[in-house]
């Protein structure tokens, strides 16, 4: 699940929030394998260009979180069964309108994105489809979702109707880039996105020295 929504007053960014569900249904443990030599098997995560405030946090034991590309990746094993991965970051846009790039490394059953009603518009996407509205805490959210992405998969989404940046503000944050502000996920809107999860990746087979990589999402 990707969440979008206002990121207080600073009309340079929205904040983002990820809730993954990783699902290993063998009944072993994947090893990561990060030396290259028999291929990179780790968990794998896309971000927006530009994105930044990132701040990782899962209930999988061990592990480092690395840069990979153009997002990161988690170097902790994955037992048997389902964990989650929570992520927020900060997405940067000029003007009004922001592009979002996903790809899926692994392939997922399903992916849903939340925007704020009211922020901005989801272009037409021939990937996605809408879903039913959800409310969190005092704010509306539409919904968009789409299922079965195989292992590669990858589209763009083009976020239209943003809130623009005053003049005044612009000068300011092209002086000083260092305003950014990380921002972590509340207990609370974690709870409630992990109980609309939809966006889950799967390790049909794991080796416990880590030699098959992860298989394709169903």
């Amino acid at each position: 699940v990707l969440l979008i929504r206002r990121n207080g007053d600073d009309k340079a960014n929205v904040a983002a929030f990820e809730v993954v569900s990783v699902i290993n249904n063998s009944d072993r443990t994947l090893v990561p394998n990060v030396s290259g030599e028999a291929g990179m098997n780790f968990m794998r995560f896309s971000l927006p260009d530009g994105a930044s405030s990132l701040n990782v946090t899962s209930n999988l034991l061990g592990g480092d979180v690395i840069n990979v590309g153009s997002g990161f990746a988690l170097t902790a094993s994955v037992p048997p069964g389902e964990h989650q991965v929570t992520y927020s970051y900060l997405i940067p846009y000029k003007g009004s309108e922001a592009d979002i790039h996903r790809s899926f490394p692994m392939g997922a059953q399903n992916f849903q994105i939340l925007l704020e009603r009211g922020l901005g518009q989801l272009a037409d996407s021939t990937i996605l489809h809408p879903g039913k509205s959800v409310t969190i805490g005092a704010a509306n959210y539409d919904v968009w979702q789409g299922e079965q992405f195989t292992k590669g998969d990858r589209f763009s989404l083009n976020l239209t109707n943003l809130p623009r940046q005053p003049l005044i503000r612009r000068i300011g944050t092209a002086l000083d880039r260092s305003i950014y502000v990380a921002i972590g996920i509340p207990t609370a809107m974690a709870v409630i996105l992990a109980g609309i999860l939809a966006h889950s990746v799967i390790f049909r087979k794991s080796r416990k020295n880590g030699d098959d990589g992860p298989a394709r999402g169903t």
